[in-house]
């Protein structure tokens, strides 16, 4: 039970001041349905339209920019939407992603299937679309949503939502751009990781061609580059098998992790040096040591193989862990040629390479024998290791930056539970 306090009430939402008031969705504007716009029917350029995935993926709380056209004859025939207009990802896998919503700050973007549009009354839009997002009405949506395998959610779903109101657009308008400031500084933390990685993938481009390719050499370092294939260098490189996984490992996969369990690791939990042990999946230890080719008990490479293809990483951790079915693993004859394999991979000419191959089929997958047969440049180990220092201190700033955006993200959310239920006022 919460408690009360002075010149605060306790409603459906929680406790919020005395003068704001309790409304839903239906009550404050009125629904609307986007038309569909097909993925073939998606241009580079064009009329501006915002489709119901990109809820999920590229949008969030407010939308001033679209990543997605169409035709003048496509949006002609879809639904245009104005200024001010909350969109709402009508379906998604879980409840707990349905939903999505996001503000359209724009009078010439279409909507396309799938998005159920709010036109709101009275009401401070860029306000709205940040309460649209607060953790109590995302968990309202959820409530409201329908289904199983897919998850939806309807216009009476989301008209009985019920929204915590300021009485004047004045503060509605404080919170906005209280909350649109962090979003400014978090925005503008994006743009400079991105020129970053894009400075990153400039020097990676002149240090890890060969010399005789015109790349650009260190001072103090000559010789000629050699070229193996990534097969020279392991002394195993592997993945699990079909077999294996259904017969042996995926029966003894828990959810929650617990002792003598290591961390089952995904295609989506590892990039470059980082690596996620806080996995959907654990395995027990004694059934891991069985497969010791595809246990992760010492330094190594992990490249992604089905789904998100081509991501590359080293494991170098005291942890031990153990791989997924979509990712192999290459223990090498000798450990400190990792970094530079890595980091080739990683560059424009590596994926290049990499992805030349791929078999398409129900999920897009890398082939081991195709990636055995990869051929890296490479110089002096000495040379090796005063390239990958020179990008590894670029990762570190990057990763600075990275971490002050999450940060800020913190902050946002802090902000959002503060402003939003009124328990720090602004006005």
């Amino acid at each position: 039970m919460e408690l009360t306090k002075p010149n605060y009430k306790q409603t459906d939402v929680g406790l919020i001041p005395d003068d704001w008031e309790i409304k839903s969705f239906s009550e404050i504007g009125a629904f609307y349905k986007g038309k569909g716009v097909k993925k073939d029917e998606v241009q580079t350029d064009g009329v501006p339209c915002v489709r119901y995935g990109e809820l999920y993926t590229s949008y969030n709380d407010i939308i001033t920019e679209t990543k997605s056209f169409i035709s003048k004859r496509v949006a002609s025939e879809s639904f245009k939407l104005k200024f001010g207009d909350l969109l709402f990802a009508g379906s998604g896998e879980t409840k707990s992603e349905i939903g999505k919503s996001a503000v359209v700050l724009r009078d010439d973007t279409y909507a396309g299937g799938d998005i159920v549009v709010h036109r709101s009354n009275g009401v401070n839009p860029i306000f709205l679309g940040y309460l649209s997002n607060a953790d109590f009405v995302t968990k309202q949506k959820s409530f409201n949503a329908q289904g199983d395998a897919i998850v939806h959610i309807y216009r009476k779903g989301i008209g009985n939502i019920k929204l915590p109101l300021p009485p004047t657009l004045h503060e509605q308008k404080a919170i906005a751009n209280a909350l649109s400031d962090v979003d400014a500084l978090i925005s503008s933390l994006d743009v400079l990781v991105d020129k970053k990685k894009a400075v990153k993938q400039g020097v990676m481009q002149q240090l890890l061609t060969p010399p005789h390719k015109g790349g650009k050499r260190l001072p103090g370092f000559d010789g000629e580059w050699e070229e193996k294939n990534i097969n020279e260098l392991s002394k195993t490189f592997t993945k699990q098998t079909g077999f294996d996984y259904s017969n042996h490992i995926k029966p003894t996969l828990i959810k929650k992790k617990q002792r003598g369990h290591l961390p089952f690791i995904q295609n989506k939990d590892f990039e470059g040096h980082s690596v996620n042990f806080d996995t959907d999946y654990y395995i027990p230890q004694s059934v891991a040591l069985r497969f010791p080719m595809i246990l992760l008990n010492e330094k190594c490479l992990m490249i992604s193989i089905s789904g998100s293809i081509g991501k590359v990483g080293v494991f170098n951790n005291k942890q031990m862990a153990f791989i997924g079915g979509a990712v192999s693993v290459g223990k090498f004859h000798n450990p400190s040629y990792l970094d530079w394999v890595m980091n080739y991979l990683q560059s424009e000419a590596g994926q290049n390479m990499m992805l030349k191959d791929v078999k398409a089929g129900s999920h897009q997958n890398l082939i081991l024998d195709d990636i055995r047969k990869m051929i890296i440049p490479m110089p002096e180990l000495e040379e090796q290791l005063a390239i990958n220092k020179i990008l590894g201190d670029m990762d570190a700033e990057i990763e600075l930056l990275e971490t002050k955006k999450s940060k800020y993200q913190e902050i946002k959310q802090g902000m959002m539970q503060e402003l939003l239920t009124g328990k720090t006022r602004l006005v």
